[in-house]
């Protein structure tokens, strides 16, 4: 074991996890070593999972998790991406079941091979990592494009033409930020920490300044009938494995589904970029050397990216007055609504 924890007694209790990962890989509990790596903002964890010789990232559904049918269409959506030599963790199967999918303790379980590589630091990247990343991205579309859904899966991974389900969920988050919500929400900031109440409070005045303007810009877009496949959704840089310069995984395929392009070149490029119009376009040019994209796609990727910024921070005071906020998780999400205010500022 190299990972700075000694395996456990053979004498002591196997952990819940390591009971779970027992199932999958058939080894002795004693011989597995779990180690938390991140508790998502979702309720949602990942532990990595080590035997003498191979390494898993275990993941634990949030509760209450997306629907099991669904789940295991993406498990279904990842294999054929590795099939297509894009650089994803398959999900391993339980001997037993014969199922990706192990339920215990009121929650879905899933084991997968921990891919090498790390996420990107630090304020800039090369030209090299930004083409391998884009490239890499637009290979994945073109995959993911000819994709046929399993019958039950076709209602979340069916492919079609029609309105991008990202603008018009967007268009009813807005509409669901009414005046008198936004004061109720300014009322209930009063008592909370104050770096989190000054966050928020700069954030609710940006919403209201820009709000009507992005909202005209997705009505624009409601009825554009577009091209619509399974998108990755949350590919943020911290989501994108690098090893030797070049993108060695994407991970974190939990919000994966039918939607537009831009949903994943809106997330990726404003991580990446923020608000640098140029680096966009470079990496946009890139993106095209392997997948073309439209006026429209072109054109939906910058709307995303403005909603994106203009909802994000809301995100988080909805949940702080609906008080399911982990607290013990608030100095991140303070970091987070941090670098949200500051794009808010520039848009």
């Amino acid at each position: 074991m190299e990972r700075g924890k000694l395996p456990m007694n053979q004498t002591d209790e196997p952990s819940t996890e390591q009971l779970i990962a027992q199932r999958f890989l058939q080894v002795p509990a004693h011989a597995i070593e779990c180690r938390p790596i991140v508790s998502g903002f979702s309720g949602a964890g990942i532990m990595q999972v080590s035997t003498s010789t191979e390494s898993y990232a275990l993941r634990r559904w949030s509760r209450p998790s997306l629907p099991r049918q669904r789940i295991l269409e993406l498990h279904r959506f990842l294999v054929y991406l590795k099939s297509h030599e894009i650089p994803v963790a398959v999900p391993l199967l339980e001997p037993e079941s014969r199922s990706s999918l192990v339920f215990k303790n009121q929650t879905y379980w899933q084991l997968e091979p921990w891919l090498p590589g790390k996420g990107l630091t630090g304020p800039t990247i090369g030209h090299s990592a930004t083409q391998s990343m884009m490239q890499s991205l637009a290979r994945m579309h073109l995959a993911a494009e000819k994709y046929i859904s399993s019958p039950q899966g076709t209602e979340w991974f069916g492919t079609s033409h029609g309105p991008a389900p990202a603008v018009i969920e967007r268009l009813r988050m807005i509409e669901q930020w009414t005046p008198r919500r936004i004061k109720d929400c300014k009322e209930a900031l009063q008592f909370s920490p104050e770096k989190f109440r000054d966050l928020a409070m700069s954030i609710l005045e940006q919403y209201q300044r820009h709000s009507e303007r992005v909202a005209k810009q997705l009505q624009t877009l409601a009825t554009s009938r577009c091209q619509l496949f399974p998108c990755w959704r949350d590919p943020w840089r911290d989501h994108v494995l690098f090893l030797n310069g070049k993108v060695s995984g994407f991970i974190d395929a939990s919000a994966t589904r039918c939607d537009h392009v831009g949903t994943d070149l809106s997330r990726l490029l404003g991580s990446m970029f923020a608000d640098d119009q140029q680096l966009w376009q470079h990496a946009l040019s890139d993106y095209q050397q392997v997948r073309k994209l439209s006026p429209l796609d072109l054109e939906l990727a910058k709307v995303l990216d403005r909603s994106s910024v203009l909802l994000s921070g809301m995100t988080w005071i909805d949940r702080w007055e609906k008080q399911t906020l982990n607290h013990n998780q608030l100095p991140a999400i303070i970091e987070r609504l941090k670098a949200i205010e500051k794009r808010m500022h520039s848009q």
